[in-house]
């Protein structure tokens, strides 16, 4: 019977076709099909004649305007709309099985991937302007982290060199004898660093010696207690207690001079110049030579109202002398520094005093000029003076330990302390103290027993009975060694790789080696 509607006529259709599972391909077909289903001839063309052709391919569907889209009226029109597009969207080609709810899964799950794509672009957008905010918010805080970082990386650039020399310090590095030796006839002897050679000053002459023990030049003479000095490229050696000064030159003797008196004391600086301070009836001569041997300047004094005379220094630029005098009354005890003019200007002055200063109850024992500095040391005490205009205190320092041993190099000056003094600590903590001249402590230990203290270049080195220990300025540990001789002093080469170490009537050298093995140059 034949459908009187156009959806029951598509529904009839549909039910034959999902059986055959094939579309008819000619009209023969299409009538044998209805035939088979027990379609007469009139329902069948009825219903054929309703449908449109048949095609291999269901062309693509053309989009409608937006503007012809019609709202449904009700939720009926809207069901009624969707079943007939469902139905009239089923190709004749189609032979899959698959239903009308394909496409509307497919744009679900678009619409479901897009969703996400907007949440994470939005999430995105989100943490992009957090992140923003936050190192807006902490730019400050950021700026100081990124200075101090700096102030870091400077600090470990400064003491690269010291941090690397406790670094070698603590790698046990001691003294392996070379088998070098350098033998004298026993006597008074000094040595001391020059340039990069050991100098030998005995009283049979004087030898510049490499470090493998190698003659470079020999100046003999015969002085009874020869005393050494060193300054910039000149050495002075005069006899102590003799009449007889000698000044030296890259192994050239400049001068030779014979004093009127016993030398006492003596000083040198840079330019050769050289100061004596000799004895004289009822008290003493202070000379100035210089480098040729002339006779610069000459200052009578009296014990009984000058006193004694225990330093003598001079400025590396040669402007200035400095002299130390004890003057004891009977009740009170003066150590007197004065200071002296040695330029054309000072000829005006009376003796060429610029001007002195006095500690009550204090020997001061050591004089020492940086640039128009003057550094002393006593027996309790250090400090430094200004004699650019006249003589003014800088600083002074009252240690509370009694001064045993002192060597001043020329950037710091190394102190021994003994004993605390009355109202003082009983032991001293730290033993061995390494001033600057300004008066600052580079460093400070205790070592048990210290009895011997040297220096040489930056190398400062300690002994306690036969062991020895050397440091740096700045207190790093270079060396140790555990010796079976009894040395007088021991001096270190330019350099680190060497060392020096004195006897009555030789000389032994050592290497500065690790494991055995000999050090390498840097």
């Amino acid at each position: 019977m034949a459908s009187n509607t156009n959806g029951d006529k598509k529904a009839k259709i549909l039910s034959i076709f999902k059986k055959k599972e094939k579309a008819p391909e000619t009209s023969a077909e299409a009538e044998e099909i209805y035939t088979g289903e027990g379609l007469e001839e009139a329902e069948a063309s009825d219903l054929f004649a309703g449908l449109p052709p048949v095609e291999e391919e269901t062309p693509e569907p053309e989009e409608t305007p937006a503007s012809e889209v019609k709202k449904p009226e009700s939720k009926e029109a809207f069901s009624e709309e969707s079943s007939e597009e469902t139905a009239s969207s089923l190709s004749f080609g189609e032979t899959t099985g698959e239903t009308q709810d394909q496409p509307k899964e497919e744009k679900e799950e678009k619409r479901s991937v897009l969703d996400v794509s907007v949440a994470e672009s939005a999430k995105d957008r989100q943490d992009s302007r957090s992140l923003t905010e936050i190192f807006g918010r902490n730019k400050l805080i950021w700026l100081i982290v990124g200075i101090v970082a700096l102030l870091i990386i400077l600090i470990v650039i400064m003491f690269s060199d010291r941090l690397y020399n406790q670094v070698k310090g603590q790698a046990s590095y001691t003294l392996t004898e070379s088998q070098i030796h350098v033998s004298f006839a026993e006597g008074n002897v000094g040595i001391g660093i020059y340039d990069n050679q050991l100098l030998r000053c005995s009283q049979d002459g004087i030898q510049a010696l490499t470090e493998k023990g190698n003659v470079v030049w020999d100046i003999p003479f015969t002085m009874s207690a020869p005393t050494l000095k060193i300054a910039g490229d000149y050495i002075s050696v005069a006899d102590q207690l003799g009449m007889r000064i000698m000044i030296i030159n890259a192994g050239n003797v400049t001068t030779e001079v014979t004093t009127e008196s016993n030398i006492l004391m003596s000083a040198l600086n840079e330019l050769g110049q050289a100061a004596v301070v000799l004895s004289a009836k009822d008290g003493h001569i202070v000379n100035l030579y210089s480098a040729q041997g002339d006779l610069l300047m000459q200052r009578r004094t009296f014990q009984i109202s000058d006193g004694i005379p225990i330093a003598v220094a001079l400025s590396e630029n040669g402007t200035r002398m400095a002299t130390v005098y004890v003057n004891y009354t009977g009740t009170v005890l003066k150590s007197i520094i004065t200071v002296f003019d040695l330029t054309e200007s000072g000829s005006l002055l009376v003796d060429r005093v610029v001007g002195s200063i006095a500690y009550e109850d204090i020997v001061i024992s050591d004089l020492k000029f940086i640039g128009n500095r003057l550094f002393f040391a006593g027996s309790e005490i250090i400090g430094a003076v200004s004699t650019r205009d006249g003589v003014e205190k800088e600083w002074e320092k009252s240690l509370g330990y009694r001064i045993e041993a002192l060597v001043m190099a020329d950037d710091y000056v190394a102190l021994r302390f003994g004993e605390g003094l009355a109202g003082t600590a009983e032991r001293v903590d730290k033993n061995i103290v390494i001033y600057n001249y300004s008066g600052n402590v580079i460093s400070d230990q205790y070592i048990q027993g210290a009895s011997y203290l040297g220096a040489s270049n930056d190398t400062v080195i300690i002994g306690s009975g036969r062991s020895y220990t050397a440091i740096s300025s700045g207190g790093a540990i270079k060396w140790t060694m555990d010796s079976t001789e009894d040395y007088m002093e021991l001096l270190a080469f330019p350099g680190g790789k060497s060392v020096a170490a004195l006897k009555r009537s030789q000389i032994d050298f050592y290497n500065v080696t690790l494991k055995g093995a000999v050090l390498e140059d840097d």
